[in-house]
């Protein structure tokens, strides 16, 4: 007898997760922390990857097809890819390896400008998760054209102050969602475009 139960939405949690590493990111690309942070800001992102991708599982189970993928693109880019690459940008100096960080930026320039034709999926979604999206976009795309040497890296702190604004509204969605599991509801937004 298969069991049809239905889950619970994964989604507090992803927004926290989310939420978290932009806070790292703010921290890390404004200089509030010491470069030798990257080691650990990239352990905290690998150690995060199962938990965000099996959510990310859930919601396509849910039969989330969009919302699911976007979340499956972040675990594996800001999670495993971006926390990998931080380890071994931290480790390479110590051990003498030689890398060229600027094919990352590519990755984040295309998954920038994925994230940004696809933030028409967002439309619907109440204007918080829409302005997380579309700052994110924004983000990767800053980061983009920086990490490939199209403008200077001091651009870098101002996609570290977008950052934080997506940690905060990350950080209400994620409590926002909690709570509503304990029936406190919290106003989530409503859509922008109808």
């Amino acid at each position: 007898m298969e069991n049809n139960q239905k889950w619970a939405s994964a989604g507090p949690s992803l927004n926290l997760i989310f939420g978290v590493f932009c806070v790292l990111f703010w921290v890390s690309l404004c200089g509030f922390v010491k470069p030798e942070a990257l080691f650990f800001l990239g352990l905290v992102q690998v150690f995060c990857f199962p938990g965000y991708f099996f959510a990310s599982l859930l919601m396509l189970k849910d039969n989330d097809g969009f919302g699911g993928n976007v979340f499956y693109i972040f675990a594996t880019f800001f999670a495993l890819v971006s926390g990998m690459i931080n380890v071994i940008s931290y480790l390479a100096p110590i051990y003498h390896w030689p890398i060229d960080p600027t094919i990352f930026g590519y990755v984040w320039l295309y998954v920038g400008i994925y994230l940004a034709i696809t933030l028409l999926g967002f439309k619907k979604a109440p204007w918080p998760v829409f302005l997380m999206v579309l700052l994110a976009a924004v983000v990767l795309l800053l980061l983009g054209v920086v990490g490939i040497g199209l403008i200077s890296a001091s651009y870098s702190v101002i996609a570290g102050w977008i950052l934080l604004a997506i940690g905060v509204i990350g950080m209400y969605l994620a409590v926002a969602g909690q709570l509503g599991f304990a029936g406190i509801n919290l106003p989530s937004g409503k859509p922008l475009f109808k």
